[in-house]
């Protein structure tokens, strides 16, 4: 028997060697998260903003997780990413005023599919007026915005001719 244990030793070692040369020329599996599992780890991340498929898999890499990980665990969600697009535009337009079209180019910018900008822009529950308004406020806030120039920029910006002259009639208020 204690003749037996040396070589028992050695063949364990040599099976593990072989196993090791294996792994290295093949990636290890990545490991499939329940839907629940990848809802839990992505949620701190989604309690910031709504985020497109390919944005979730880019922020999951910031934070350190290799691409198939990322990839597998957001596939894993099943997240509604219409519904994503419309968080991210009404977090956009917190902050900064956007035409239609300019939100959707936005979007778009950021991964998101056409429709889903698309679907954002018809959801979020923007008043384009007030955007335009909002917007033509932020370039006479410039200090040196030609104030005759305006209806032509808000309409460089994607707004409708009537949104724009909204916006030039009612920045001030």
């Amino acid at each position: 028997m204690k003749k037996l244990i040396p070589f028992l030793l050695a063949l364990c070692l040599l099976l593990a060697l072989a196993g090791c040369g294996e792994s290295a020329a093949t990636e290890t599996p990545t490991v499939v998260p329940t839907k629940e599992e990848a809802t839990k780890t992505l949620q701190p991340i989604l309690d910031i903003t709504g985020y497109s498929y390919e944005g979730l898999i880019v922020k999951m890499q910031e934070k350190g997780v290799d691409e198939a990980t990322a990839k597998a665990t957001v596939e894993a969600a099943e997240l509604d990413y219409n519904g994503q697009a419309v968080r991210r535009a009404q977090g956009i337009m917190k902050s900064l005023a956007y035409s239609y079209k300019g939100i959707i180019s936005k979007l778009e910018a950021e991964h998101f599919t056409p429709d889903q900008a698309k679907y954002a822009a018809d959801h979020c529950g923007a008043d384009w007026n007030q955007q335009a308004a909002a917007k033509a406020k932020a370039y006479m806030n410039l200090g040196d915005f030609p104030e005759s120039q305006l209806l032509d920029q808000l309409l460089y910006d994607g707004f409708t001719q009537e949104q724009a002259q909204y916006g030039v009639d009612n920045f001030k208020k």
